[in-house]
């Protein structure tokens, strides 16, 4: 009996501590929610981790993404993948929900995304502005385009890197 009461007692002492631990869910608004991807289509996309201030100046942050179409849907169960999703016209597998990073270099007015490397080698560089036929820089913030100056804006506003 007392070597029971003792284990118990052990048994409490060690296990109240990862009781009191709570993990912290990620919000899902630290990203721009809707990156754009063309006329009948829209993306939903949610933050999974932090922020992250590179070596190189530029944020990171892994993104979930949402695939939806507003009118016929090409989505389709495949059960070889285990997912939801379609295959573009050339071929290509697009699961309805993804994974993947998005990126900012606040000081050069790039943007990266529709990656899925952490490292950027895969992701899609483009520039937060265009010229317009006088010259002058204005932001992209169409839906064609992505809305890349939105995208760029949420991520280099962040309160993580304020100081």
């Amino acid at each position: 009996m007392y070597k029971s009461f003792l284990h118990v007692g052990i048994g409490m002492i060690l296990i109240s501590p990862l009781q009191s631990v709570k993990t912290e869910e990620v919000p899902p608004d630290l990203v721009y929610p809707s990156p754009g991807c063309g006329t009948g289509c829209s993306i939903t996309q949610i933050s999974k981790t932090y922020p992250e201030k590179l070596d190189n100046g530029w944020i990171r942050v892994k993104v979930e993404m949402t695939l939806s179409f507003h009118k016929s849907s090409p989505f389709f169960y495949d059960g070889e993948k285990g997912e939801e999703g379609f295959f573009s016209r050339t071929g290509i597998w697009n699961p309805r929900v993804s994974e993947g990073w998005v990126f900012a270099n606040c000081s050069e007015g790039l943007y990266g995304s529709d990656g899925s490397k952490k490292d950027m080698s895969d992701s899609r560089i483009r520039s937060i502005y265009w010229i317009d036929d006088s010259g002058n820089k204005r932001f992209e913030s169409s839906h064609a385009g992505g809305f890349t100056y939105s995208n760029w804006k949420k991520l280099c506003d962040s309160e993580f890197f304020k100081t």
